[in-house]
């Protein structure tokens, strides 16, 4: 039966457009000569595979300008492209993992695929030409790919300019500037030295860059070798400061403009905010957030942002988002392999964060990768690997460069 199928599948050339109805009407053919339901079974499932086998090769014979119709919504949810030869393959390639079995069928997918779009709305932002030629010849072996962190110098939460609102609920807070002295040059510095090691893609903590230092780091790179990717931290940001019809003073965002290779950034907000419970701990101007809940004073954008890569899809999301299960159904869905956490927390490597890394490998094979800022922690550096639940942590600071396969090699 399916080599019969196969047969007539071939008979469409995959080298022109093709007659939609005519391969409808003979899928109705072999439907209809089914003498009873096992039969019927057999035949869809065989259907199914054939044509995605047929679009795969479709879709690679054809031009960029037909790749570029994906996400395409339909009437029964979002087509995706799917991508072959992630990491996530790599890392699996020699071992028996166990997955969710719908995520397992989605798997054995090799074309294009249907979500039903349950989660949170996403942005699809490309890489330029230039990087993904670069990151294209890391297909065979993406873990020679280079990826620098750089934490920076923090130390303590009281080196951050805060305002503070009180109310009878507990307080508001948001962050304006860092008081270290000369701290936009000593991160411009560690950001030259580290762009000497050639990396791929330099990743920043959670509010380590004013948006004025996210441009200046952006801008450094670019100088130097625009095919790094980079994403310069966040900071919270006055929303007429991030492209939006925010009024002055109206909004703000805890926010990040991400260097991907294109004059147009892609701009990240978090989603939720962070809430600090039951302070405790705390000295001087600070004082006042012990014996309460603190609650970070940022407005929200519930949409993410997913790079497709030629090692499989790239989500950026800042800090608590790891925690939301929304966020964690949109990242599976979305098949996304390659998952960056810009961070500030006192254990990027275990509790919830743990937790969730686990849920996201066993989903989808995800290897997540955090950058943790030191002003309320020692590990600055945690990067999840799926294989094995293997944890790599760092406390390197100001920066550290290594491969992908170095640090898989160093897990625990």
């Amino acid at each position: 039966m399916e080599r019969s199928i196969v047969g007539s599948c071939q008979s469409f050339s995959i080298y022109t457009d093709f007659n939609t109805q005519d391969i409808l009407d003979l899928i109705k053919q072999f439907l209809a000569s089914c003498r009873d339901k096992y039969e019927l079974l057999l035949t869809v499932t065989n259907w199914l595979f054939v044509l995605d086998e047929f679009f795969g090769q479709l879709l690679e014979s054809s031009s960029k300008k037909r790749e570029s119709v994906f996400p395409k919504p339909t009437f029964r949810g979002t087509l995706l492209r799917k991508n072959l030869n992630t990491l996530s393959d790599i890392l699996f390639e020699d071992e028996a993992m166990v997955f969710d079995p719908e995520i397992e069928l989605k798997d054995e997918v090799t074309s294009i695929y249907l979500i039903r779009d349950h989660g949170y709305a996403v942005e699809y932002h490309s890489l330029s030409r230039a990087v993904s030629e670069k990151i294209e010849r890391y297909k065979a072996n993406p873990l020679e790919m280079r990826i620098a962190f750089i934490p920076g110098i923090m130390s303590s939460l009281d080196q951050f300019e805060w305002d503070i609102y009180e109310t009878e609920q507990g307080n508001l807070f948001r962050l304006k500037d860092i008081l270290i002295e000369g701290y936009r040059e000593r991160i411009n510095s560690f950001l030259t030295e580290v762009m000497d090691k050639s990396p791929d893609l330099i990743i920043f903590p959670e509010l380590s860059a004013p948006i004025d230092l996210q441009r200046s780091i952006v801008q450094q790179v670019i100088d130097v070798d625009p095919t790094m990717v980079v994403i310069p931290g966040s900071f919270h940001v006055e929303g007429q400061y991030c492209g939006t019809d925010d009024q002055e003073g109206q909004f703000y965002y805890n926010y990040s403009e991400i260097y991907t290779g294109n004059a147009n950034r892609c701009k990240l907000f978090k989603t939720h905010p962070f809430i600090l419970k039951n302070g405790t701990g705390f000295e001087g101007k600070l004082s006042v957030l012990n014996g309460c809940d603190s609650i970070e004073r940022i407005d929200i954008k519930r949409k993410l942002r997913i790079i497709p890569t030629p090692i499989g899809n790239m989500a950026i999301i800042i800090c608590v988002d790891l925690l939301i299960g929304e966020v964690e159904k949109t990242l599976v869905n979305h098949d996304v392999k390659l998952l960056i956490v810009m961070a500030l927390t006192g254990n990027p490597a275990g509790g919830q964060f743990e937790l969730q890394m686990k849920q996201l490998g066993k989903k989808s094979g995800t290897t997540v990768f955090i950058c943790n800022n030191p002003a309320f922690g020692s590990v600055t550096t945690t990067v999840y690997f799926p294989i094995r639940h293997g944890i790599y942590q760092g406390k390197e600071r100001p920066a550290l460069v290594e491969t992908i396969g170095e640090m898989l090699a160093k897990t625990e």
